[in-house]
Formats: structure tokens, C-alpha cells, sequence
């Protein structure tokens, strides 16, 4: 990694998608990308091996790597998602499951989709 800070995303459009909102809360360094370097995990199902490649890194290297993961909720059960949670937190620098299904679901405008459907809905 060329920085020592690490984000495990479950893809790079979800990277992506987390610059952009780091853009609009100030957050420059994360918004611009550069002072972190993201890995695509592949999905929460790939937590085990994020957090043995942590435990690894930092044990092998003893560097001061931050490693972090951000992980979106999909199917699995609140506390199956609290377990794993806190495993994760016990090896990473941070660890964050979100509480919706999937992290594009937070840029859905439930009143432009109201609006939308009414309008098809309405006709010609």
C-alpha cells in the first residue's frame, strides 16, 4: 500500500461512493483518495480473511498500518452483524456494517421517487 492506511470496500464503485460523500462533509483526504488506499474485499462474506490479513500485517510488520473495512448490511441477521462486528473491531483500526442493505440505498430521495412514481403513474 503506499499509504499505511487501508479500507477494505466490498467494491471500488462503493469506494467511490464514499469519496463522494467524504466530499460533501469535508473530509478531503478521504474525498480525494489519495491518503488511503482501498481494497476491493468482494463482499461480507470475506470478513474472516480481512481480519486474518490485519492481524497478519500487523503482526508481521509492526508498522503502525490503520486497516479499516466498510461492509454493507445485505441479508444478514442484526446479531450475526453485531458478532462479526466486533470481531472485526478487535483487529481493525475500524470496522463499520451499514444498517441499510446496501450503501446506494443511502442516496435514495424517497420524495423524488414519490414524485416519479405519481408522474408514471399519472399518465401522458
Amino acid at each position: 500500500a503506499r499509504t499505511q492506511r487501508i479500507l477494505f470496500v466490498e467494491g471500488m464503485k462503493d469506494f467511490k461512493i464514499i469519496r463522494r460523500f467524504a466530499k460533501v462533509a469535508g473530509y478531503q483526504e478521504i474525498s480525494s483518495g489519495t491518503d488511503i488506499t482501498a481494497f476491493e474485499s468482494g463482499g461480507f462474506s470475506s470478513w474472516e480473511r480481512v481480519r486474518s490479513l490485519a492481524w497478519g500485517i500487523k503482526n508481521t510488520f509492526g508498522a503502525d498500518f490503520k486497516i479499516s473495512a466498510v461492509y454493507d448490511h445485505d441479508y444478514w441477521c442484526d446479531e450475526e452483524i453485531e458478532d462479526k462486528s466486533s470481531q472485526l473491531n478487535d483487529v481493525l483500526s475500524f470496522a463499520h456494517i451499514h444498517k441499510k442493505k446496501e450503501i446506494e440505498n443511502y442516496l435514495l430521495n424517497i420524495d423524488v421517487l414519490q414524485r416519479a412514481f405519481e408522474k408514471k403513474l399519472a399518465g401522458p
